[in-house]
C-alpha cells in the first residue's frame, strides 16, 4: 500500500493522533497471480471492496486501487486494463513477477500490453506472486522464501522487463519496483557487466534507475540506499500492509536524516506525481441566503 499523508511528526515521522491519510492506493499482488494461472472469467473481479474496507478502517480521503490483469491472454488483459481505467477509475496495474507458473513476463507476446499500458500513462506495480521459486526455497517455516524468494522474483522480473528491451522500447513505462528495488540496487554492478549479451543501447543500470520504488524494507540501512540510488524524487513511503506494521516501517525512516523538502516528497508529493492522484474538485460555492423578512 502507498500512502500520501500530509500530517506528519516532521521530528520522530511517527503519524499525528489527528493524522489524516490523504490518499491510499491498495495493490492487490496475489490476485495477480490467481488470474494470471486460472479461469479467465474471472479476470473481471472487482478489488474495490478492500478499498472500501481499508477507507473505512482508517482516516483516509480517497482510496484508490490498482487492478491485475491476466497475463495468459494478451487480448484480455488490454480489455481488463481498459474495463478497470474506463468503468472503475482504477489508477495502475498490479503486474505480477510470473504468468502463472511461467516466469517470462517479458514474452514478445506482450508488447501490444506494455505498450498500451504506456500510452495511458498507469504505473505499473511490480510485485513477487509466491509461485516460482517455491520448491528451492522451501522448509524453516517459510524463512528462505519470504525473505529471499520474494525478493529474488521480483528483481528477476524487473531484469527481463529490461534485457527483453520492453524498458528501452517503452520509455515512458512507469514501472513500481516493491520492495526497495528487490536486490538490483546493491547488485547493479554484476547487472551492468553481465548483460553485455543483452546489446542494449544503454548501460542496464540507466533502465533500472527509472524506475520506482518504496520503503518497504524493515532496514533503515536498506531503506536509506534505495534513496540514494533511485533518488528520492522515484521514491515512495509504502506500508507493506496487513504483512508489516506501518508503525516500525515510520521508526525506521525516522533514523535516516533527510529534509523537509524530501519528507514532503517522500510521503506525500511522489506518489501524487507517481500515481496520477489529483485533488478533487472543489465543492461550489452556495448562493448566499437573503435574510427573512420580520
Amino acid at each position: 500500500m502507498y500512502w500520501s499523508a500530509r500530517e506528519l511528526d516532521t521530528e520522530s515521522q511517527k503519524p499525528c493522533a489527528s493524522m489524516v491519510l490523504e490518499d491510499l492506493c491498495v495493490s492487490h499482488s496475489h490476485e495477480g497471480c490467481q488470474l494470471s494461472d486460472g479461469d479467465l472469467g474471472r479476470s473481471h473481479a472487482l478489488p474495490r471492496p478492500a478499498c472500501r474496507r481499508t477507507s473505512r478502517a482508517a482516516q483516509i480521503s480517497r482510496a484508490a486501487c490498482g487492478r491485475a490483469p491476466p497475463l495468459q491472454d494478451t487480448r484480455v488483459a488490454i480489455e481488463v486494463v481498459d474495463d478497470a481505467v474506463n468503468r472503475l477509475g482504477l489508477m495502475g496495474v498490479n503486474l505480477p513477477g510470473s504468468v502463472g507458473a511461467d516466469a517470462r513476463i517479458d514474452a514478445e507476446r506482450l508488447e501490444p500490453f506494455y505498450a498500451h499500458v504506456e500510452k495511458l500513462g498507469l504505473p505499473v506495480f511490480l510485485h513477487p506472486t509466491d509461485v516460482i521459486f517455491q520448491d528451492v526455497l522451501e522448509g524453516y517455516d517459510g524463512a528462505l522464501h519470504l525473505s529471499l524468494g520474494r525478493v529474488i522474483e521480483v528483481s528477476v522480473a524487473a531484469m527481463r522487463l529490461i534485457l527483453s528491451g520492453v524498458m528501452e522500447r517503452h520509455p515512458n513505462l512507469k514501472v513500481v519496483l516493491t520492495h526497495t528495488g528487490g536486490s538490483l540496487p546493491y547488485q547493479a554492478g554484476r547487472m551492468d557487466k553481465n548483460s553485455k549479451a543483452a546489446k542494449l543501447p544503454r548501460p542496464v543500470t540507466t533502465y533500472m534507475q527509472r524506475m520506482f520504488t518504496d520503503t518497504v524494507s524493515p532496514h533503515s540501512a536498506g531503506m536509506k540506499f534505495a534513496i540514494d540510488y533511485y533518488g528520492i524524487d522515484h521514491v515512495m513511503y509504502g506500508t507493506d500492509y496487513p504483512c508489516w506494521d506501518p508503525a516500525a516501517c515510520l521508526k525506521l525512516l525516522g533514523e535516516i536524516e533527510l529534509s523537509d523538502a524530501d519528507k514532503h516528497k517522500l510521503f506525500y508529493a511522489n506518489a501524487r506525481r507517481i500515481l496520477n492522484l489529483r485533488d478533487p474538485a472543489p465543492p461550489k460555492a452556495q448562493p448566499a441566503r437573503e435574510a427573512a423578512l420580520a
